[in-house]
């Protein structure tokens, strides 16, 4: 080897391979013998004898060898890292697809606990209120609030006082809207003789239908004493 290649020598030492290794993997070596040459013979004419010619090939240098070992190496690590980075790429999406369903269940889980928990402080809520609280805590998932609500507030004030047990002697209208008969109420539930909650409801369905608001309903009711 010459100085002038050590370099070349240099690299191959580092990825483990000789020099002479090195040209073994890539092809046969020149013949043995001090004349050995390597090339193609073609004749030629002096003075009309022939005499052969030879054109020998140039040798491969370290320094080509070093680099065609790097290539094949590097090609080598290449299609030896396709599968793990494949399995990388897949895991990594199994990951977030992972992640995005535990999110969405942690969003759900939350949107479930408040709304229990509004149902619950509702439920808690009506079961304590009076049935003029009630009324309007009914009356404004209608969105009857405002001045609807006041005159809601006002209707029922002057038909039954917000008593569920009201019953007119004369006409036999009963409870808080003064349903007559009393019986009609049971379209709502079977409880409608003790149950606030069913006569405000009855009552709500009542006004809509027939006035669109309670506002409607207390006009009726101040221009000619009933509704």
């Amino acid at each position: 080897m010459r100085l002038g290649n050590a370099r070349s020598a240099s690299a191959l030492a580092a990825l483990g391979v000789t020099v002479a290794a090195a040209i073994v993997a890539l092809g046969p070596p020149a013949p043995a013998g001090p004349t050995a040459l390597t090339g193609t013979i073609s004749p030629s004419h002096t003075g009309g004898a022939e005499v052969a010619s030879v054109s020998p090939d140039q040798p491969a240098e370290p320094a080509a060898i070093a680099s065609h070992v790097v290539d094949l190496e590097q090609h080598h690590l290449e299609r030896s890292l396709q599968p793990v980075l494949a399995a990388e790429r897949r895991l990594a999406d199994e990951q977030a697809v992972a992640a995005s369903a535990m999110l969405e269940s942690v969003k759900a889980a939350r949107t479930g606990a408040v709304e229990q928990a509004t149902r619950d402080s509702e439920r808690a809520q009506i079961a304590t209120a009076s049935p003029r609280e009630l009324g309007q805590i009914l009356a404004a998932e209608r969105g009857f609030t405002g001045d609807q609500w006041s005159c809601l507030d006002s209707l029922w004030q002057r038909e039954s006082n917000w008593n569920p047990n009201a019953e007119n002697p004369s006409s036999g209208a009963y409870g808080i809207p003064q349903s007559l008969p009393g019986s009609k109420m049971a379209t709502v539930a079977a409880d409608w003789r003790t149950n606030p909650a069913t006569q405000i409801t009855w009552g709500l369905n009542y006004i809509t239908d027939r006035y669109g608001t309670p506002c409607g309903a207390w006009g009726h009711s101040q221009s000619v004493g009933w509704y």
